[in-house]
């Protein structure tokens, strides 16, 4: 796992490494799903054959806030922005939370957004 403390900030993480290879959710994988249980938030991604299969699993989540809307097919949905920036929490500008945790911001081209507390990301395929 890699600690939001240690994930740049304003860094895009679209394009995730995994073993030395870049992967580009934004262009080359389509969005799969979705899915938060447990504090663990984990979005998956794949080519259109299925071939290669990525997923961003977040851990230790609290998530902040959600759009979701109904579409008639989830895998038109496009990856826009992701990553690790600022949040105004009591009227100050914060990077990190008083127990390490980052503010992430997930949105697609679509409309819908995620944005939640993480303790850290890892990067799995297969």
């Amino acid at each position: 796992m890699i600690s939001a403390q240690s994930i740049e900030i304003l860094a895009d993480l679209t394009r995730p490494e995994y073993q030395g290879q870049l992967y580009d959710l934004h262009g080359m994988l389509h969005f799969g799903k979705i899915s938060f249980d447990n504090g663990v938030l984990t979005m998956t991604f794949q080519d259109n054959p299925a071939a290669n299969k990525l997923s961003l699993i977040f851990h230790t989540v609290t998530l902040h806030r959600f759009t979701f809307m109904n579409t008639t097919d989830e895998f038109t949905w496009t990856l826009d922005l992701l990553y690790r920036g600022r949040v105004e929490v009591g009227g100050k500008l914060i990077e990190l939370s008083e127990d390490g945790r980052g503010y992430f911001y997930c949105d697609f081209l679509e409309g819908q957004t995620v944005e939640f507390w993480a303790a850290g990301m890892e990067v799995k395929v297969g």
